[in-house]
């Protein structure tokens, strides 16, 4: 039986293969993937608000860049309720940020949350594309 580290570990490394999956999709559709070898947290980041750092590592994110769009494609969206205020991380859901100007705060702000899940299909590699035109 694994135990929860063998899990976690496991889990990142999947997260890190559908990204791979939405990367290589992308690049055959002419998209530029920036920072191709970023896109996830780092395994030691340290809060203002940690004594210890916490692995971020399971955070992923792909920067794409086709035309003059770029594109912010996030493998866990942030997501509020309307009735109960109430904020969300929806894990392994896709959010897309299209825009002409890198704005981190933006991002948060505008993300589109999308109704694609991993893991990633030929059929929803193909529905990303209609959240990014």
């Amino acid at each position: 039986m694994m135990d929860f580290n063998e899990a976690r570990d496991a889990y990142v490394n999947a997260r890190s293969e559908e990204r791979m999956k939405i990367i290589k999709f992308l690049e055959q559709k002419g998209f530029e993937i920036l920072k191709k070898n970023g896109g996830s947290g780092r395994a030691n980041y340290k809060g203002s608000h940690m004594e210890t750092p916490h692995n971020l590592r399971n955070w992923k994110w792909i920067e794409a860049q086709c035309g003059e769009n770029y594109y912010f494609i996030s493998l866990q969206v942030f997501e509020q309720d309307y009735k109960s205020k109430n904020r969300h991380i929806l894990m392994d859901r896709l959010g897309v940020y299209k825009h002409m100007e890198y704005d981190p705060e933006a991002i948060f702000e505008s993300m589109q949350i999308t109704e694609i899940e991993l893991p990633m299909t030929e059929e929803k590699l193909e529905n990303l594309l209609t959240y990014l035109h």
